[in-house]
């Protein structure tokens, strides 16, 4: 019987390589949200897209210093045209600091925009 970490370490390499069918060999954008449980978690996922997806170049964007209700518009106003414009699908652009943009509603209720 497998104890409980085995059963976490198969669930994990199961969703990584659903991730790597996804996102492997894309011939138009396409929007992967990925929530990971803390920072190393989702540096390690990073580190191993990067390894494992040589096809595309890897962006960066944080958007920690940013408050947006549309991630569309943050892309659009962020993002280097290069990026923006390229065909085919040649950019991962991996998103981080969501959470700065977070909003309150009027009656003292956080939500995601």
């Amino acid at each position: 019987m497998e104890d409980e970490a085995d059963q976490i370490n198969d669930q994990e390499k199961q969703l990584r390589n659903e991730m790597l069918f996804t996102l492997s060999e894309r011939d138009r954008g396409t929007l992967a949200i990925v929530v990971t449980s803390n920072e190393r978690k989702r540096k390690a996922l990073y580190h191993f897209l990067k390894g494992h997806l040589n096809e595309y170049i890897f962006f960066d964007l944080d958007l920690t210093a940013h408050t947006y209700t549309s991630l569309y518009r943050g892309l659009q106003e962020l993002l280097p045209k290069t990026v923006l414009q390229s065909e085919p699908v040649q950019y991962l652009v991996s998103v981080t600091g969501l959470e700065s943009s977070l909003y309150k509603t009027e009656d003292g209720r956080i939500e995601f925009s």
